[in-house]
């Protein structure tokens, strides 16, 4: 039977403490991100391919938003939550997911999430857990700030791996004022490479992903006894800490030693439901496995539960699936070194849950502010938001009291509809990528990078009205919308 959230909140206005632990719980449980990086050797056109998933939190709106190339005065500052940063002359252009939530982070309203750059730089980040003692919430930059600056000033993913290190030695880091994420694994892709970086307030560890690999990640660390750089105290810190002893004979291990709270079943499993999607395919992977994997819930395993019932299963074990209720956004980075980034590097994102969605292209040459509806909506259901009204889609097929009925006969038709879009726009961008190719040959830069970014934001607007359709429809055949917030 299904119950409302209106009568979970009923009990909490009876219960009050009983209410308080509910959300408590609900608040720890949380489902985290994933993030995938595979190498230019392993994909089958050579290209590098970068994808996360932003788990953030359920009420928190996504904007698609741009971000031009600006040039600066001698002297600017930069006045982030904590710390003053002096500005650069010159800042790249760049479109961001954006998450809008003013009540929730304890910083600036709209704050950088995930996005990509006009030289192909992406960035994500996913939280884990470390024994570093946390920095007063009153220094430090945030990741959103941290990463911000990476797309306004990096050409490659070295550079952007370079930048973090500088600004964690000189302004420590300090994740996210009004949430747990304190310490941070940054991934940092371009056309050529992918980058992994583990930070935490005051170290940072960084290697990059063999060509011919992959990374499938969690919120668990991973880099354990190599790396490419590290911070220069990063072992005598945890001498002095007591974590390790240099005389032991052991390899120092940055997992084990920094590590905390390792080795959870919810990020272990995402983990390796990820590499056996996945793995076996290195060498000949597609954008079209990456998305497929992104949409997983454990399908035709004993792990699999209805999508998205509480991501709980077995004996009390909890099983967060790759795709659920969580997700904020959804984003698959195609990165084509081998034409001109403006065209070759495309960022495809999906708002909310890909299964009740599609993926759809944000150009690297994308020049010019996103659809109104991509930049509307706040912590609350908007019928003129797009995120809102794919959130509401995944709302009402997906809800996290399970109507297997409604789910059976209704998301089938939903997800046909989008795969019947999503092979539309891959035949489209083919086109439109055979005709920005001709001008950019031609010398006709701005012409193509018209082309692109009127196409982009012909396709948001497109699929934005293709979703209140849909949402109307699954309304009219008895789809019951949630009230209140989600949880996780």
């Amino acid at each position: 039977m299904r119950i409302s959230i209106s009568k979970k909140l009923v009990l909490c206005l009876i219960v009050p403490m009983l209410c308080l632990v509910w959300l408590s719980l609900q608040s720890k449980a949380e489902a985290g991100c994933v993030t995938l990086g595979i190498g230019k050797k392993a994909t089958a056109d050579g290209s590098v391919i970068m994808a996360h998933h932003e788990d953030y939190g359920p009420n928190d709106c996504m904007h698609i938003v741009y971000h031009p190339r600006k040039t600066h005065k001698k002297g600017e500052i930069i006045h982030f939550a904590y710390e003053d940063v002096p500005q650069v002359e010159l800042t790249y252009a760049y479109t961001a997911d954006e998450m809008y939530d003013p009540d929730r982070l304890g910083m600036p309203p709209a704050k950088f999430m995930n996005g990509i750059n006009e030289w192909g730089v992406t960035a994500s980040s996913n939280c884990f857990d470390t024994k570093e003692p946390l920095l007063p919430n009153d220094q430090g930059l945030g990741w959103p700030e941290m990463l911000q600056l990476v797309m306004e000033r990096c050409k490659t993913a070295r550079e952007g791996i370079e930048l973090c290190t500088q600004l964690i030695d000189k302004y420590t880091f300090n994740g996210f004022e009004a949430t747990s994420c304190k310490n941070l694994t940054f991934v940092i892709g371009d056309p050529n490479e992918v980058w992994q970086m583990a930070v935490t307030n005051r170290h940072w560890v960084a290697r990059r992903i063999p060509d011919d690999g992959g990374l499938f990640y969690a919120n668990e660390l991973q880099i354990e006894t190599k790396w490419d750089m590290a911070s220069a105290d990063l072992i005598d810190y945890a001498v002095a800490q007591g974590w390790y002893d240099k005389s032991s004979g052991e390899p120092f291990n940055f997992k084990e030693v920094y590590g905390k709270d390792l080795g959870q079943d919810w990020n272990v499993k995402r983990q390796e439901r990820l590499r056996a999607l996945l793995q076996p395919k290195l060498g000949s992977i597609t954008v079209q496995d990456v998305m497929t994997a992104l949409r997983d819930h454990y399908e035709g395993t004993k792990d699999y539960n209805m999508p998205h019932s509480g991501n709980y299963t077995g004996a009390g074990g909890r099983v967060v699936s790759i795709c659920n209720d969580a997700n904020h956004s959804s984003e698959v980075y195609h990165l084509r070194g081998y034409m001109p980034t403006a065209i070759g590097s495309v960022m495809w994102i999906s708002s909310g849950a890909p299964c009740c969605g599609v993926y759809m292209p944000v150009y690297a040459g994308h020049r010019g502010e996103t659809p109104k509806a991509w930049r509307t909506g706040s912590v609350s259901f908007n019928p003129d938001s797009a995120w809102w009204t794919f959130e509401q889609i995944q709302r009402v097929v997906t809800p996290i009291e399970p109507d297997p009925e409604f789910y059976n006969t209704y998301h089938p038709q939903v997800r046909a509809r989008w795969d019947k879009v999503q092979q539309i726009q891959f035949a489209e961008t083919a086109e439109l990528e055979a005709e920005a190719m001709k001008l950019w040959k031609d010398g006709k830069t701005d012409e193509a990078h018209q082309l692109l970014t009127d196409y982009t934001n012909r396709r948001l607007n497109t699929n934005f009205w293709i979703a209140q359709g849909l949402l109307s429809w699954l309304y009219a055949m008895g789809g019951e919308p949630e009230e209140g917030a989600r949880h996780w």
